[in-house]
């Protein structure tokens, strides 16, 4: 079990790495380019998922070998002291989770309430560049919702794990 969760870990972190590139590549393209505005609106919130995808996908891709290695050598040695270290640090982990879904939401919010006030502006960039910022905000907080969910999700599995590694056997 503790294999495969950091395995699906640094795949998750891998992906993250991934999705920050992109917003990277996305951010830099109306540097390098005259584009429409929207394109430029869009610069703004995907420097946010920039920050926050390689961030996440960095620290997994960095520690989820070691840590797990380490993890499986204090859980065959120690079972008591894995459970308890382990449920504080996935109590953490879980509630940076769930904020960074809570992140997401308000990136989405405030995409809604950008384009909603965009709609009230006269026609021109300033329109187009509200717009642009509006979808991009709502883009982000969607992917990092999903990203945090998923990995919200297999924490949840995992720390249901830890927490009954020291209960009996039924079989």
């Amino acid at each position: 079990m503790i294999e495969s969760y950091f395995q699906n870990e640094k795949r998750h972190g891998y992906f993250c790495i991934a999705v920050g590139l992109a917003a990277l590549l996305l951010m830099l393209i109306p540097l390098f380019n005259r584009v429409s505005p929207v394109y430029s609106g869009m610069s703004i919130p995907l420097g946010f998922l920039l920050v926050i995808c390689l961030n996440e996908g960095i620290q997994l891709w960095y520690r989820s070998d070691r840590q797990g290695f380490f993890l499986d050598k204090k859980l065959m040695a120690n079972p008591a002291e894995f459970v308890e270290m382990e449920s504080g640090r996935m109590n953490d982990r879980l509630f940076q989770l769930r904020l960074f879904k809570w992140i997401g939401v308000i990136h989405i919010l405030a995409g809604i309430l950008q384009m909603v006030w965009a709609n009230g502006l006269e026609t021109g960039y300033a329109v187009s560049y509200a717009i642009g910022r509006g979808i991009a905000f709502f883009l982000v907080g969607a992917i990092v919702t999903l990203l945090f969910s998923v990995a919200e999700k297999r924490g949840k599995v995992y720390n249901a794990f830890v927490h009954n590694t020291l209960q009996p056997s039924t079989r």
